[in-house]
């Protein structure tokens, strides 16, 4: 039995003292994904064991100075973000969205509204601390206007991480987003690497091509086409597998669009808008680089 997608509501609001619970599983899924790699089982445990504890989100969650908010889709909490108003200054303290749920647009929404609490509240400068490590967390605020002020800093919450510091300027009230958008709700996690059909969790193969199912499924861009943005564009077959090779090994949904239709001579590679400069300079680093579209 495949899967069909549909589109779920989404949205953003203050958190809630009965959130924590499901702030933890979401903290706990995205620590596992995004600290893996230069964080062992033990660190990653004692440091979410004592920001994520009971205690410590009921404290947030009620703070005067900060605005805790999550993000949910048919009352599922899949996201959150802390925002801390202090001075002239806030800060994003933090954002995270559970891994079955990212790329579809939802930390930035959550960041979005951040930036609009703070134009709501006059403050014009924003500032957000990233792990040095964490070139996804990097990507994604620059993605979104944050450039690097300063060097590396000692991380108070990691003491064997250290910090990069982030910042932009907040924009225009009238630039404050809507609290609730559609995004894509995934009945099923599988799917067919070669035909993209969905499936459930408990299936192995593909029904049609009978290859072994995959999880963390990429987005297309027939699905919701302003998701994604294009990266590159090549006639060279040989460049387009070297290229998505390069973009499955760092984790970053794409889409390859084959010559004819709308695509007129060449093979365009898309990905969506909060990965596009991850995704440049994963490409950056080939032996060859493909020549990088335009702007028209």
């Amino acid at each position: 039995m495949t899967l069909t997608p549909r589109k779920c509501e989404l949205l953003i609001r203050p958190a809630e003292e009965r959130d924590t619970a499901a702030i933890r599983q979401v903290a706990r899924e995205a620590w596992e994904k995004t600290f893996a790699g230069f964080l062992g089982d033990f660190d990653r445990g004692e440091i979410r064991g004592h920001m994520y504890s009971e205690r410590a989100l009921l404290e947030d969650i009620g703070r005067h100075t900060s605005e805790f908010l999550v993000a949910t889709v048919e009352k599922t909490v899949v996201g959150f973000a802390e925002l801390v108003l202090e001075g002239s200054v806030g800060e994003v303290a933090r954002v995270a969205v559970r891994p079955a749920w990212q790329h579809n647009r939802i930390a930035s929404t959550l960041l979005r509204r951040c930036l609009g609490i703070l134009a709501e509240r006059g403050i014009r400068q924003v500032t957000a601390g990233i792990e040095v490590e964490d070139g996804a967390a990097r990507s994604f605020f620059r993605a979104h206007g944050f450039r690097p002020t300063r060097g590396a800093m000692p991380n108070l919450e990691q003491p064997e991480g250290e910090l990069v510091e982030f910042a932009r300027a907040v924009p225009d009230l009238a630039e404050a987003p809507v609290e609730k958008i559609e995004v894509w709700c995934d009945d099923g996690r599988r799917f067919c690497p070669r035909c993209r059909r969905r499936y459930p969790c408990e299936a192995e193969r593909c029904e049609e091509c009978g290859v072994p199912l995959q999880t963390d499924l990429p987005v297309r861009p027939d699905q919701d086409e302003h998701r994604f943005v294009p990266l590159l564009r090549t006639d060279d077959l040989c460049r387009v597998s070297l290229v998505s090779s390069a973009l499955e090994g760092s984790e970053i949904a794409f889409s390859v669009h084959e010559p004819g239709g709308r695509v007129n001579g060449a093979f365009e590679i898309w990905v969506a808008p909060s990965r596009l400069i991850e995704a440049s300079e994963v490409i950056d680093t080939l032996e060859e680089v493909p020549v990088l579209l335009e702007d028209e």
